[in-house]
């Protein structure tokens, strides 16, 4: 039961992972607009704590 209870967590991580990633790629290309990598900076800090947070 614990296994499902797991699953929505992991995918959500798994979302603001890709939109990090996303938006770092985005910030690379155009560095006029530092927003994006604070934007990819803080997805990749909720994903973490998804991940985390999903064992608990």
């Amino acid at each position: 039961m614990l296994y499902l209870i797991i699953i929505p967590t992991l995918l959500m991580a798994a979302t603001a992972q890709y939109v990090s990633v996303l938006y770092s790629i985005l910030y690379v290309q155009i560095k006029d607009e530092p927003k994006n990598f604070w934007f990819a900076l803080i997805c990749f800090t909720i994903a973490w704590y998804d991940i985390f947070s999903a064992g608990a």
